[in-house]
């Protein structure tokens, strides 16, 4: 079986573009605000070291050396810097390679007038460490790193996610409140093309929704129209005929001609009788589909027992086959005369037999015809088989037409060509479809597949 394939929704391609496009613009964003404002970042944290060296060098050089422990003590203790004296054994840890830190030591050379290295450690300890001298005595001078350090790859990512995080949900906002309208106009468009009647849509929104929902409303509005003129037209139509028909029939009973003539008009009469019915079914409209799924398997078994009463008499034989039980969402009446008129259509067509479709027709002695359920996945299917000769594959999309038969092989008996149609309508208006498909051992199956109901 050919499995369909995957197709996004407007809402979701719609999203995803967006998406993109915001993404993109996001990206080069950032992109432009981190290259303007490195060199402004990296002025200012050049500043602060080298303000913090001047400092210190100043300090050290115009106080007496007793005083230095002391005065180290209170730069630390106001100022979160320290300083240390110069160690041979010290171990240092260069400054991450960044282009940040690769400005902010160029600039720190400039403003101090000499080469001075920073260091991101010393012997363990973190820290911005710089070396100077003051009265030829080397020293380590130690900043805070969150004081000079430039904006944490934590803080970036966050605050990236974040802007992404509401880029998404502003997209998702807006493709909504476009998507919405459209969602609501499917669905009842989709009521409509089963034959229900939808609420009328919101006329309200941007210009163009207003426009299309107030058109789409005024067509179901029209639509309900024509359906209740052709309802009382059909009606007229029916108790116009049936009263000629009804005295046709009396008047042939009371003419003086034969058995076999009276036989014949009354066979014609009761086939107008039958295509005015078709007429009449086919044009009343689905019914909604009930609140509650009904046992399909239960429906064709009740069906096939009221059928069997007069089996005998009409030549056929029924019976059903496999059973499962299963639930579908379809009016009971409405899925009782599907069942009967695919069980019509194989005992009128059943009894035709031939070995191909281009020998002449010939009868076989006795219809079988065979009702199964099974349940496949999500989706019931309901079969009834005959033993007739089939149909073309060639007139299947043909024959689901109102007002078409098939050719030769099954055409030998009587009707209008409703019957099929009249089942595709009321199997379209439950998320059904009708499928004519040749058995294996030749003859016809007519399945209903439905949706299985969801408990």
């Amino acid at each position: 079986m050919a499995t369909s394939k995957f197709r996004l929704g407007l809402f979701a391609r719609t999203f995803i573009l967006m998406s993109a496009l915001m993404l993109v613009s996001l990206a080069v964003w950032a992109n432009i605000f981190f290259s303007i404002s490195l060199e402004p970042r990296a002025i200012q944290a050049s500043h602060r070291i080298s303000s913090a060296v001047s400092l210190a060098q100043l300090s050290l050089d115009f106080s007496p050396p007793s005083q230095h422990p002391r005065l180290l003590t209170e730069i630390a203790a106001h100022d979160a810097i320290r300083i240390k004296p110069w160690q041979p054994i010290d171990q240092a840890t260069p400054v991450e390679p960044s282009e940040y830190w690769h400005k902010v030591s160029e600039l720190v050379d400039m403003q101090l007038k000499k080469h001075t290295p920073l260091y991101w450690a010393m012997n363990g300890e973190p820290g911005l460490w710089v070396g100077f001298k003051a009265e030829n005595v080397q020293y380590w001078l130690a900043l805070e790193r969150e004081h000079i350090h430039d904006t944490s790859e934590t803080k970036w990512v966050s605050w990236l996610t974040a802007a992404i995080l509401l880029s998404l949900i502003g997209a998702a906002i807006a493709v909504g409140y476009v998507n919405r309208p459209l969602n609501r106009l499917a669905h009842n468009a989709q009521m409509v093309s089963r034959g229900h009647t939808p609420t009328p849509l919101p006329e309200r929104g941007a210009r163009e929704i207003r426009l299309l929902n107030a058109s789409f409303n005024g067509m179901v509005a029209d639509l309900q129209a024509a359906e209740a003129d052709r309802n009382l037209m059909l009606a007229g139509i029916s108790h116009d005929l049936r009263t000629p028909l009804s005295r046709m029939r009396l008047e042939v009973e009371m003419s003086p001609m034969s058995a076999t003539q009276q036989h014949a008009i009354d066979q014609d009469l009761a086939q107008v009788e039958r295509s005015l019915n078709q007429l009449l079914d086919y044009a009343r409209p689905a019914s909604k589909p009930p609140c509650q799924p009904i046992d399909v398997s239960q429906a064709l078994k009740t069906l096939v027992n009221d059928l069997n009463l007069h089996a005998d008499s009409q030549q056929y034989t029924l019976f059903t086959g496999a059973m499962v039980t299963a639930k579908a969402l379809i009016d009971p009446h409405d899925l009782n005369r599907c069942l009967l008129n695919l069980i019509e259509n194989a005992k009128r067509y059943g009894h035709l037999k031939k070995t191909n479709f281009d020998e002449e027709v010939i009868l076989s002695k006795r219809t079988e015809i065979k009702g199964s359920v099974q349940v496949l996945d999500d989706r019931i299917l309901i079969d009834i088989e005959d033993n007739g000769p089939g149909i073309r594959t060639q007139d299947i999309a043909r024959v689901l037409r109102p007002f078409s038969r098939g050719e030769s092989a099954r055409t030998g008996g009587g009707g209008a060509g409703l019957g099929l149609a009249i089942v595709n309508r009321l199997i379209t208006s439950a998320d059904g479809k009708l499928e004519l498909l040749r058995g294996e051992q030749g003859g016809l199956i007519a399945r209903l597949n439905l949706p299985l109901a969801q408990s």
